[in-house]
């Protein structure tokens, strides 16, 4: 995760037309990292954090009335007090999902090509081990690819599974897909992950893991909601959280202190309807809706 936008890179963000941005910026060399939501989305800004040394950002917001916590992560490889600072500065949420690059490898057997042993893997893996046992967190990925050896990041011969998305163990069910996609513009691959949304979350009485009646849940919904009423989709991609852009590299790494301090932004206004996907040229988290055709 890292946008390589600095302060003076000014006139990059304007240029994404059709999303509302919240980003970190650090310098045009190294970290940043963003969030977009699509303008017609309909959603709700709750409240959001930018750390000052631009390797994490997050937002909670509410879509279609179910309330989320986003937060993307670009964790320098020699920093070890990112993680722990995000502790303290994560909110309560329903849905918490976490996704960026963590430069370490979670299951080294499984998730590197390289045999010979990380001291700075070791060290940033028990960070994120902290993380995941403070919030019970999920690597969703591994989760639907329990033995698979698939890889996010290249680097000569060497590969390794660097970049994921983690969600809380009581929302795992709301996961639709996640998958390791391939580029030629970066030695990191993206990682994307599709949920379904807040609207279509089964009720009670439905085992959130039959997904064949919350499938016919939704449908049943969708028949009721009429041609002039926004419709609750079951979509292909109805909720997507892109973990990388097009335009990224690796970039230079460096040690940082632990997350700053809130920034405070004027709420911004819900927009639009429920529609469409992306497709926008950073390395990003970015929230849209597709519907079913």
């Amino acid at each position: 995760q890292e946008t390589h936008i600095g302060p003076a890179d000014t006139n990059v963000l304007p240029k994404l037309q059709g999303f509302k941005i919240f980003s970190t910026k650090y310098n045009g060399r190294s970290r940043g990292v963003a969030i977009l939501i699509r303008e017609t989305v309909v959603w709700e800004y709750v409240w959001h954090h930018e750390d000052f040394h631009g390797r994490s950002l997050i937002l909670t917001c509410k879509l279609h009335g179910q309330l989320y916590t986003f937060v993307n992560v670009y964790n320098p490889a020699k920093d070890k007090h990112l993680l722990d600072g995000l502790k303290i500065k994560l909110k309560h949420s329903p849905v918490l999902v976490i996704g960026g690059d963590f430069n370490t490898a979670l299951e080294p057997e499984l998730d590197r090509t390289a045999t010979k042993k990380n001291a700075q893997h070791n060290a940033l893996r028990k960070c994120v081990d902290r993380l995941r046992k403070r919030f019970e967190l999920e690597d969703i990925w591994r989760t639907m690819n329990p033995q698979k050896r698939e890889y996010t990041f290249c680097r000569g011969v060497r590969e390794s599974r660097l970049d994921y998305f983690f969600m809380q163990e009581n929302s795992v069910s709301l996961v639709q897909s996640c998958e390791i996609r391939q580029t030629e513009i970066s030695d990191h691959d993206p990682v994307c992950l599709n949920l379904y949304s807040g609207g279509v979350y089964p009720p009670p009485e439905i085992d959130p893991n039959d997904r064949i009646k919350i499938k016919n849940h939704v449908e049943s919904k969708n028949k009721k909601s009429g041609p002039n009423m926004a419709r609750i989709n079951l979509p292909k991609k109805d909720v997507s959280f892109d973990s990388k852009g097009r335009e990224s590299g690796h970039g230079a790494r460096g040690s940082g202190d632990a997350a700053g301090e809130p920034a405070h932004r004027e709420s911004p206004k819900s927009v639009g309807p429920q529609t469409e996907d992306i497709s926008t040229p950073f390395e990003k988290l970015a929230i849209t809706e597709e519907s079913v055709n």
